[in-house]
């Protein structure tokens, strides 16, 4: 019976070692699990501040560039990226406010004008000039310059004034001219949180900058 005793107290002493070994382990793979969780939640709130954001602006009646126009959108995407909080927090400070996201706003409309973007179907030259258009230009009465948060991030989609085709494949297979385009773009600073030593480990398998858009096409003429 003595030596059943031991044996038995043996293995319970084993079995004490190896959970002791493993907990940390298990408490790292949990964490490590609602961190791709938080990353898997903040793409999708990206996802759809884009397209919530474009639909609104293609569907926003009115003349383009007036000042109800501007003042609707304007009302309009900041309501949207409110209801993003607490992933892209636009009332937030330090590292969680304005400073860890950027959110663009482009319309890329056909220049009546002579211009050199070429490329898409519809031929070459000014035949193509659909331009980015996100701050004022001759004729508009309001101030439609785009630009929510602070991040040192540039627009993917093109500075001012430039050829749209170049960076929209969008705008490469349209066969019109006159059509109209609204994207918004998001970019994101992501940070891993910073209350688990798997912090690092996320962070360098991160991508560390999230970037989405959506485009949409203007649907009240």
């Amino acid at each position: 019976m003595s030596a059943i005793r031991n044996v038995i107290r043996s293995k319970r002493a084993q079995a004490l070692v190896e959970l002791t070994l493993m907990i940390p382990m298990l408490i790292a793979l949990g964490l490590g699990v609602v961190e791709v969780g938080n990353m898997i939640n903040s793409y999708l709130v990206m996802t759809h501040l884009t397209r919530e954001a474009a639909n609104l602006a293609s569907r926003q009646p009115g003349i383009k560039g007036s000042t109800q126009w501007a003042t609707n959108i304007n009302n309009g995407f900041t309501q949207a990226i409110t209801a993003a909080s607490p992933v892209i927090n636009l009332a937030g400070t330090g590292p969680t406010g304005p400073g860890q996201f950027k959110v663009y706003y482009s319309m890329v409309e056909w220049d009546t004008g002579p211009g050199p973007c070429g490329g898409g179907p519809i031929g070459s030259g000014a035949a193509d000039n659909y331009r980015i258009r996100r701050v004022n230009k001759a004729g508009w009465t309001g101030s439609v310059t785009w630009e929510y948060g602070s991040l040192a991030q540039a627009s993917q989609v093109g500075a001012q004034g430039t050829c749209a085709y170049l960076t929209l494949p969008e705008v490469k297979n349209l066969s019109t001219q006159g059509i109209i385009l609204h994207v918004v773009e998001v970019v994101y600073d992501y940070s891993p949180a910073k209350l688990t030593p798997v912090q690092n480990f996320i962070g360098v398998l991160a991508p560390g900058i999230f970037y989405r858009r959506s485009v949409f096409m203007d649907v009240v003429g």
